[in-house]
């Protein structure tokens, strides 16, 4: 029977190392641990398992560090985790019938479910799934804490070949030595769970300050990177909110290859944020119209237009996203944000044309839209606004209120009590205004401009 062996770099992962090591406890035949510089627990944990450890130096390069690892296993087959990911029982019950595979096939790609904070995010490509349907509980570790995930498939599982090893020193892989050996990859659905990204705040934004420095040393020495210079840019954007250099780097990437989907979608949310409307709609013009680039497109420029006051090619650019969105496999959560933005669009439209009935069925309508986003993103702030905005605008106060005092339960901010009361008070509830207030009053003491309203209600 082929032997499989477990390849780590370590250091101070005494929180997930015990875990990691159970889910694979029954499957491998030895188990090399290269550390780092634990000065925490780590080292005991590794032992009850009864790992081999090695020290190494780290030399900001992972791809070193990784093959020193490999240097002390004598297994047919390398299986590769890092200390916080787990494997699934699928995948612990699949790995031995692939353990027979023929000579030829050099090794397989298993798919790293990533589980995220955020109910939607679009990372680097990939647009994270929700997790409900196929994807609801995913992992008792993520249960409570992760709203969505994605995938992403790498080859963790390969034959002890000298032929075989890791290059890069940031975001590395075995694939093209693979390739380069003529040996076959063949991918696989079984799941490594991956939780890197529930940890604390501080622990994610130190991950990252130490991956940009990596990301930022690797471009010195390999400037024409393309994707490396896509990952700085987002690494800034997203986890510094840097957005010159998060555009420097974007702009670099672009410079080498102008078509880079993921680079232009990136600077037009930045362009967006900064209200450079012409500009976000001249980037995002060069990706494709299909798909779930063409549904990014759209979008975005719908929400350009709308900004420049253009409602009716906006609801065009929207009811395109919508389509393109309804016709992939995409996120629930997307869709519903598309709609609530075509449903606020098609209210504000409503106020421009036609006469009563028209006006109060396009009113009808889309508030209908702005109802049902806010149904399936219950807390998503921006559904919340606009379905306020646009009960304001039809001048419906009374529903109006109760969706300014429904979005107190989800947010909390000064501005947001002193709406609700605000609006409370338009419609003669005067008690439920001052009630709105004191609780705004208790959540905020000292407010200026809470007090201020309660000052004015005598």
């Amino acid at each position: 029977m082929p032997t499989v062996g477990l390849s780590m770099i370590v250091k101070n992962a005494e929180e997930d190392l015990r875990d990691c090591l159970k889910s694979v406890a029954f499957l491998v035949d030895e188990i090399v641990i290269a550390d780092t510089g634990s000065t925490d627990g780590t080292l005991e944990i590794a032992r009850e398992f009864g790992a081999k450890i090695v020290s190494i130096s780290w030399n900001q390069h992972f791809a070193e560090a990784r093959n020193a690892c490999l240097q002390h296993l004598a297994t047919d087959w390398v299986l590769v985790l890092d200390a916080d990911e787990e494997l699934s029982g699928e995948a612990r019950g699949q790995i031995p019938d692939l353990l027979r595979s023929p000579e030829t096939v050099g090794g397989f790609s298993l798919i790293q479910r990533n589980y995220l904070k955020g109910r939607f995010q679009y990372v680097l490509g990939t647009a994270t799934r929700e997790l409900e349907g196929e994807f609801a509980g995913g992992h008792p570790r993520a249960d409570g804490i992760a709203k969505s995930c994605f995938d992403n498939p790498l080859c963790r599982l390969f034959r002890r070949d000298p032929r075989i090893f890791f290059r890069g020193r940031i975001h590395e892989v075995v694939e093209h030595q693979l390739a380069a050996a003529n040996l076959t990859l063949i991918p696989t659905p079984w799941v490594i769970h991956h939780f890197g990204h529930l940890k604390t705040s501080e622990d994610i934004l130190e991950k990252h300050r130490h991956y940009r420095s990596m990301l930022r040393r690797t471009l010195e020495e390999e400037p024409s990177r393309v994707g490396l210079w896509v990952q700085l840019g987002a690494t800034e954007q997203l986890h510094f909110q840097d957005e010159d250099r998060a555009l420097y780097a974007f702009g670099k990437a672009l410079a080498l290859q102008p078509s880079h989907a993921d680079a232009r979608i990136s600077m037009t949310k930045i362009l967006l944020h900064r209200k450079q409307y012409e500009e976000a709609i001249a980037v995002i013009s060069h990706i494709a119209d299909t798909g779930s680039e063409g549904a990014y497109k759209a979008e975005f420029t719908g929400d350009a237009l709308h900004d420049l006051g253009k409602l009716k090619e906006a609801r065009r650019m929207f009811t395109a996203a919508l389509r393109l969105v309804r016709s992939g496999s995409v996120a629930p959560g997307r869709e519903a944000r598309i709609e609530s933005k075509l449903g606020y669009i098609e209210v504000r439209l409503a106020r421009q044309d036609g006469g009563l009935k028209v006006k109060t069925g396009r009113q009808e309508a889309g508030i209908g839209k702005l109802r049902r986003a806010l149904a399936a993103l219950p807390d998503d702030l921006d559904c919340h606004e606009r379905l306020v905005r646009a009960l304001v605008l039809s001048g419906r106060d009374a529903e109006a209120a109760e969706a300014a005092e429904a979005v107190l339960q989800h947010f909390a901010s000064e501005p947001l009590f002193s709406r609700a009361a605000a609006l409370s008070m338009r419609i003669g509830r005067r008690d439920q205004a001052r009630k709105i207030l004191d609780s705004g009053m208790e959540r905020f003491p000292g407010s200026e401009p809470i007090g201020r309203l309660l000052r004015e209600m005598g």
